[in-house]
């Protein structure tokens, strides 16, 4: 270092496990592996923004998890190629799967396993009710909301038909958004795309 100065670097940043909004928690007995969009973006800052960092590689071993925080990782990501160009390569490990999947969709090369899982083009949401199981047990709750959607996730109700339609319209947004993602990134015609999509 002294004669030639610091050597170069490449830079491996992991997204293992679920993808997560905010801050991730310590992996345990009850809390899986996670990964943050907030953990991933300062990765990506100290490994872009480094002198010594001449690539950057992508490994992914993950299934997805919140859609909201693969959208932003996403875009940490190719921010942060903008500011800082230099090479990146995505490197699949057992899955990347979803959200994991997604991350990925920025144009680079990617390199998986044969045993690799990946692609699923999904967006889900669900809730939980126990509606029926708090009648059986005699529990009657009832609550106070200032509009209409307010307490769509309460688990005391069902979803109404209006609110099942608001969710739907969500997903389908979203579906939408991860598609054109990976049709831009891959090159994928519109004709194509769905017979890839479906799974």
């Amino acid at each position: 270092p002294y004669g030639w100065g610091p050597l170069p670097a490449i830079a491996v940043i992991h997204v293992d496990g679920i993808i997560v909004r905010g801050e991730a928690g310590r992996p345990g007995a009850l809390m899986p592996d996670a990964i943050s969009d907030e953990a991933f973006r300062d990765s990506l800052l100290e490994a872009f923004s480094s002198s010594r960092v001449r690539v950057v590689i992508i490994r992914v071993n993950s299934g997805g998890g919140s859609a909201l925080a693969s959208d932003f990782m996403w875009h940490y990501l190719v921010e942060m190629k903008k500011r800082y160009p230099k090479p990146v390569v995505i490197s699949f490990g057992n899955m990347a799967a979803s959200g994991g999947y997604y991350i990925a969709c920025s144009g680079d090369p990617i390199y998986a396993s044969p045993g690799t899982i990946t692609g699923s083009i999904g967006v889900i949401m669900g809730k939980v009710s126990l509606k029926e199981l708090y009648g059986k047990i005699g529990v009657d709750r009832e609550v106070i909301s200032l509009s209409e959607f307010a307490d769509v996730f309460s688990e005391a109700k069902d979803l109404s038909p209006k609110e099942r339609e608001m969710l739907q319209r969500g997903v389908d947004f979203t579906y939408r958004l991860f598609l054109s993602r990976v049709m831009e990134s891959r090159k994928i015609g519109a004709d194509d795309i769905e017979k890839a999509a479906q799974g």
